[in-house]
């Protein structure tokens, strides 16, 4: 999506062939909220991707974007963001914790709703690295989990938080697959250097 004021700019590199991680970002209703997921399966390879798939598409179900266009309706579809994001995580949660509880499956779950017009981002951080939100004069607040890995037991509880966006602001979320990255001699990015790194603002969202 391209909403008008706002940037979007991603990079994904797999581990392997094919990666337990992945990313979304779609249209939500008529007044175009942008639903942006990103998550961490707890493997890698094909086993990890396929069930990163199932997560994707359960997201994509539960929040109503297939609603929208006429397939798979939900009736009574309540479409405030924190509504949204409490039916979509939790439901998977317990999805995936009880119907493949043998296969011991999860994943660390960002999930937020930003209404483009007001700048308002509400969000899960289901046991996630914590996205950073970086301003003109460096880092503002980083997004902290509000709950545990999802998919790990069920009925688990799931908060939400909220934070308005200003002009100029950067949200940067990330996997582990950045701090944890290493270089030829053994040695791990960190996430120390990936804060130093984004103190600093930038012009464009690819920037």
């Amino acid at each position: 999506p391209e909403p008008a004021g706002w940037e979007l700019a991603t990079y994904f590199q797999p581990a392997r062939h094919v990666a337990g991680d992945f990313y979304d970002v779609f249209t939500l209703g008529k007044e175009k909220k942008v639903g942006i997921v990103i998550a961490d399966g707890c493997d890698k390879g094909v086993g990890a991707a396929l069930f990163m798939a199932l997560f994707r598409s359960f997201i994509r179900v539960l929040s109503g974007t297939a609603h929208s266009d006429g397939h798979l309706k939900i009736n009574h579809l309540d479409l405030k963001p924190e509504r949204i994001l409490q039916r979509t995580i939790r439901s998977i949660n317990n999805y995936i914790s009880i119907t493949h509880e043998q296969a011991g499956m999860f994943a660390t779950v960002f999930y937020g709703i930003l209404e483009p017009h007001t700048g308002k981002l509400s969000y899960i951080n289901g046991g996630h690295e914590p996205p950073i939100i970086i301003g003109t004069v460096g880092i503002k607040t980083i997004l902290k989990p509000t709950g545990p890995a999802v998919g790990l037991y069920p009925n688990m509880e799931f908060k939400t938080g909220s934070i308005i966006m200003e002009p100029r602001d950067t949200l940067l979320i990330y996997t582990d697959g950045v701090t944890d990255a290493q270089n030829k001699a053994g040695v791990a990015f960190t996430r120390n250097r990936l804060i130093n790194l984004v103190k600093s603002s930038f012009a464009t969202a690819e920037d």
